[in-house]
């Protein structure tokens, strides 16, 4: 009898704490950041430990548990004392939510595909995105594009939904590509066997959908090159169609150019090798039989270099 009598009073004081913790029973507590505070489980707590995050919040509209420990080593790493809080065992925590259309969503996504692609990409398609319960707080999208400035029609770009600055969800978006950029087009018809000239190319802004790795976009490119076939006005330079040739020949005189802040100087030097323009060769200064490295400019002329 003296046993049933003390298991009857532990069992009545056991339900005397749970019947004093309101945050056991009932609906789960609300947490609407990206992490359970001490305050969204303790009913009763000082403004300082009520502030302390506990866990990260679940995902949108879905719930977890929250456990009396997850609060004490929360509260005692900032110093303060857990036993001194009315803490429940353990707290059933959702995260109050909307969903979103589709519309809305695809929306934000592309906005942030394109603030994250590189100048002169386009986009061109975006893959269909879905509804999605998000957080009543709100959320961002942000696109992560690594592809760096190469250009490739079809990609693949993850995408990161953030709320409060943490990550909540991520996804993939497949997407389609275009290329606007301005790249140098013959400024005349330009018969095979020409040696190109500044004179002869003229900057034109194109779109590209496919075929950028082919085409020659720098003047560096196309200037000094021999071209093999023809190529009509107003046609980018493809890079097959463009020979090196040398425009310096080992042995040959060129002019040297040397600048200083606002200063330019010319001398006379001496190749030491043959070079194509862009090229970087030694040359020997005809004043004081000095050697240094230039960068070819053209034919006889040279800059240069460190």
């Amino acid at each position: 009898m003296r046993q049933n009598i003390h298991n009857l009073a532990r069992i009545l004081t056991a339900a005397a704490v749970f019947i004093a913790t309101p945050a056991m029973a009932g609906a789960p507590v609300k947490a609407f950041g990206a992490e359970v505070l001490v305050g969204d489980v303790v009913r009763s707590c000082p403004p300082e430990l009520c502030a302390l995050a506990v866990v990260s919040s679940p995902l949108p509209g879905q719930v977890r548990t929250v456990n009396k420990r997850d609060v004490e080593i929360a509260v005692r790493r900032a110093g303060g004392d857990p036993s001194a809080l009315r803490i429940p065992e353990r707290v059933r925590v959702i995260r109050p939510a909307k969903t979103i259309s589709k519309e809305e969503l695809q929306q934000q996504v592309e906005a942030a595909v394109k603030a994250a692609l590189p100048a002169g990409f386009v986009l061109d398609d975006i893959g269909v995105m879905s509804t999605m319960d998000v957080p009543k707080a709100g959320f961002e999208v942000r696109a992560l594009w690594s592809g760096g400035d190469t250009f490739h029609r079809r990609a693949v770009i993850p995408i990161e939904f953030l709320s409060e600055g943490m990550k909540f969800r991520g996804a993939q978006v497949s997407v389609l590509l275009a290329l606007e950029t301005e790249v140098p087009t013959a400024a005349r018809d330009l018969a095979a066997g020409t040696l190109v000239r500044q004179a002869d190319i003229r900057w034109k802004r194109v779109r590209l959908e496919s075929g950028a790795a082919e085409l020659s976009l720098s003047e560096a490119d196309v200037v000094g090159r021999l071209l093999e076939t023809e190529v009509s006005s107003g046609s980018p330079f493809e890079k097959r169609v463009l020979k090196r040739v040398p425009v310096v020949r080992e042995g040959e005189r060129l002019t040297l150019e040397s600048v200083f802040g606002l200063v330019r100087v010319s001398a006379l030097a001496v190749s030491r090798g043959d070079g194509a323009v862009g090229d970087r060769i030694r040359v020997v200064t005809m004043a004081d039989n000095r050697m240094v490295w230039a960068r070819v400019m053209g034919p006889g002329k040279g800059m240069v270099v460190p």
